[in-house]
């Protein structure tokens, strides 16, 4: 069976995404620009992903738990998916509707994307005190303090953008970020009161002439492809029908927005449709227990070794089905 296109998911991904993680995190691998606007995350790994790996992290709304189906045989991989299925299936009707779906998918990026929070927060809490401050953020990101001093000009700004959302994200202005404040600096697209400093970062990057708008030299300036006539010619097909609205050649902030910022229940509506194509065997707009179960490597993954853990009363489970 083909393994549905993965759509903009991907791209949302990065956004925890976590897919547009303003943050850097590490010195060897500083954020480079990618076609759609946002940033490649820590290391690059979401890149190096499979399609069907990223659907796997999307239906589990875990990427450690994901893996973990990759080491179950087939009998056990379903049994696992069971039991999600009883958690999207809302109505009890032993069967996943379009909006059930849609709902779960919706559901898992916040669940990914605090997942992704809480690693770079453990990662970024070198003295383990449970608090961030802007100098381990730093220190996180580039390494030995020693190095800091050596930064070009493209470095020193994401650290200005970086800079910025730190202090917004920072609540109660005590100079440190707690675990829910460092959601905010992490995941800002998230949070309306962080907008307004995506917005200025992204004008602080792009906006050449200063006059408070993107246009489309701007908005393609400083990728490594503008010498191909053709990557041009495709980008400005997209800066035109996706995110210039009111057609003025401009991006303006809201269009600004919706460029830097995927809409999620969008992306989950894109998904739900290539989920339903691919697994909706009998075209009732519906997917049966029978048909998740039977189609399961598409859901989750698979292989052939012991899964114990949250498993202890899944038979009692599926008997009383």
């Amino acid at each position: 069976m083909e393994v549905p296109y993965f759509c903009e998911v991907a791209l949302f991904i990065m956004l925890i995404k976590s897919s547009f993680l303003i943050s850097i995190h590490s010195h060897s691998h500083i954020r480079e620009r990618i076609e759609d606007g946002g940033y490649s995350p820590k290391s690059n790994d979401v890149l190096k992903k499979s399609e069907t790996e990223l659907i796997h992290e999307v239906i589990v709304g875990s990427v450690k738990e994901a893996k973990k189906f990759d080491h179950l045989s087939p009998e056990e991989s379903k049994e696992r998916l069971l039991l999600l299925l009883l958690k999207m299936d809302i109505n009890n009707d032993k069967y996943v509707d379009p909006e059930e779906l849609h709902s779960w998918i919706v559901k898992s990026f916040k669940k990914l994307s605090d997942e992704e929070a809480e690693e770079r927060f453990n990662d970024a809490d070198l003295n383990k005190d449970d608090k961030i401050t802007w100098k381990e953020q730093l220190l996180d990101s580039f390494g030995e303090e020693s190095e800091f001093d050596d930064f070009n000009i493209e470095e020193e700004s994401f650290i200005k953008a970086d800079e910025r959302l730190f202090h917004a994200a920072d609540s109660n202005n005590d100079g440190i970020l707690n675990k829910t404040e460092y959601k905010r600096f992490c995941n800002p697209e998230d949070f309306t009161e962080m907008i307004p400093i995506l917005i200025q970062n992204i004008l602080e990057e792009k906006d050449r002439n200063r006059d408070g708008f993107i246009d489309f030299e701007e908005f393609i300036n400083g990728d490594d492809r503008l010498k191909d006539e053709a990557w041009v010619t495709s980008e400005k097909e997209v800066f035109v029908s996706n995110y210039d609205k009111n057609k003025d050649g401009l991006l303006n902030q809201e269009e600004i927005l919706s460029w830097i910022v995927p809409n999620s229940s969008r992306v989950a509506a894109e998904e739900t449709k290539h989920l339903m194509v691919a697994v909706d065997d009998n075209h009732d707009l519906l997917l049966s227990f029978e048909e998740i179960l039977r189609n399961h490597d598409v859901f989750v993954g698979s292989e052939a070794t012991d899964f114990g853990e949250h498993l202890q009363n899944i038979h009692s489970i599926i008997d009383e089905l």
